[in-house]
C-alpha cells in the first residue's frame, strides 16, 4: 500500500530537516498518481517554516508536467517536455546539479534543464511530502498518492534514473548515495535507510502500491547459543516494512 492525500483535506506527510542535504548535488524522486489535473501538487521538496527558501519536486495543474524548482532570492524551475497521464503511474525526478544545473524526468526521461543560477537555500528547514511549505504557509497539497520517496546526496545520471522508472527500488540505485528512502508502505511513514522518519498529519489514508522490484531478503546464518538469533528481528525488520500488502 502507498500513502494517498486528498488536497480538500490538508493532507501531508513533513519533518523539521532537510535529511543532511546541505548543498548541491542532490536528487529527489518518487512515484505518483495525481487524481487529477486542476491544481498543482508537491510531490517531495525543502522548505522554511518561516521564510521563503525551497526547493521541491512537483506536477504542474493542466499542462501536467513534472518540474524541479528552486527559490532563493528569485524562482527558476526545470519543466519535462510531456505530461503525465491522470489516474496512472508516473515516476517523477529532480536532479539538483549545482547553483547553474537543476533537470527534470519524467517517466525516466522526456529530460529538461534550467541553468539560472540560484543558491542552494541552507535556511530551508523542514522536509515535505505532498506540501509546500513556504514562509509558514502550506500549499500546493497533493491529490492523488505517492510511493517509493527517496533523496541522494549526488546527482544522479540520466541512466540511473532511467532504471527507477523501470521499476527498480532505490536502494538498486547508488545506494552508498542514498541518504533517505520511505517506500510509504501503508501508514508506515519510516524512512528505511537514514532514520529520517515522517509524521503523517490530517490523517493521509493507503492505497494500491505501484510495482516495484527490491533486493531479496538476506540469508542470515547465526550460531545457535545463548542469545543466538537475537539478531535477526534487527536484521529482517526493514526488509518486512518493505512488503506490500
Amino acid at each position: 500500500m502507498a500513502r494517498s492525500f486528498v488536497s480538500a483535506s490538508s493532507q501531508y506527510l513533513m519533518r523539521g530537516d532537510k535529511c543532511g542535504i546541505s548543498a548541491y548535488p542532490f536528487t529527489m524522486a518518487c512515484w505518483f498518481k495525481a487524481a487529477s489535473q486542476t491544481s498543482t501538487k508537491t510531490l517531495i521538496g525543502f522548505g522554511n517554516s518561516s521564510s521563503y527558501p525551497q526547493l521541491y519536486l512537483g506536477a504542474q495543474a493542466n499542462t501536467n508536467y513534472v518540474f524541479s524548482l528552486v527559490e532563493d532570492t528569485g524562482t527558476s524551475y526545470s519543466i519535462t517536455t510531456v505530461g503525465y497521464d491522470v489516474g496512472e503511474w508516473n515516476h517523477a525526478c529532480g536532479v539538483f546539479t549545482s547553483n547553474t544545473l537543476r533537470a527534470s524526468y519524467l517517466n525516466g526521461g522526456n529530460k529538461a534543464t534550467n541553468a539560472t543560477s540560484r543558491v542552494f537555500p541552507s535556511t530551508a528547514n523542514v522536509t515535505t511530502i505532498g506540501v509546500r511549505h513556504r514562509g509558514g504557509a502550506f500549499a500546493n497539497y497533493m491529490d492523488g498518492v505517492i510511493a517509493e520517496a527517496g533523496i541522494w546526496n549526488v546527482a544522479l545520471t540520466d541512466a540511473e534514473v532511467a532504471s527507477l522508472a523501470a521499476g527498480f527500488s532505490p536502494l538498486f540505485v547508488r545506494p552508498a548515495s542514498l541518504v533517505a528512502y520511505w517506500p510509504l508502505i501503508r501508514d508506515e511513514d519510516i524512512d528505511i535507510v537514514g532514520g529520517y522518519d515522517l509524521t503523517a498529519y490530517n490523517s493521509p489514508t493507503i492505497a494500491a502500491h505501484c510495482p516495484i522490484m527490491r533486493p531479496a531478503a538476506p540469508q542470515v546464518i547465526t550460531k545457535l547459543g545463548a542469545g543466538a538469533g537475537s539478531n535477526i528481528p534487527v536484521i529482517m525488520q526493514h526488509y518486512k516494512k518493505m512488503r506490500v500488502a
